[in-house]
């Protein structure tokens, strides 16, 4: 199995309303794998995602002036944000960053 090729393991996952894993080395979660909600079709790559400490607040910022399309969800239990950005040629990056105003 790839996880033991890459001697990852499965380890916690937020609550999100959908199935899945979290592939971790030592303890970095590493890898985010999620069910197919297009079964029946080709294998896809999905999206590349980082984490960046700089605030989820000044990163839409910055998407915002540069022009890039972005979806922003937020992460059950740790609140952190997800922005998943549109680049030129279809690939999506996931973008991973503190929310810094808890009100909004």
């Amino acid at each position: 199995m790839f996880i033991e090729v890459m001697s990852l393991r499965e380890g916690a996952r937020p609550p999100f309303p959908f199935s899945g894993q979290w592939l971790y080395a030592g303890n970095q979660a590493v890898m985010h794998v999620i069910a197919d909600r297009h079964a029946g079709k080709a294998v896809r790559f999905g999206h590349i995602a980082f984490r960046t400490e700089l605030a989820a607040e000044a990163v839409v910022e910055r998407l915002n002036r540069a022009g890039f399309v972005h979806d922003v969800s937020i992460v059950p239990a740790s609140g952190d944000a997800q922005l998943f950005v549109s680049l030129p040629g279809g690939l999506v990056v996931e973008l991973d960053a503190p929310v810094r105003s808890r009100s909004a």
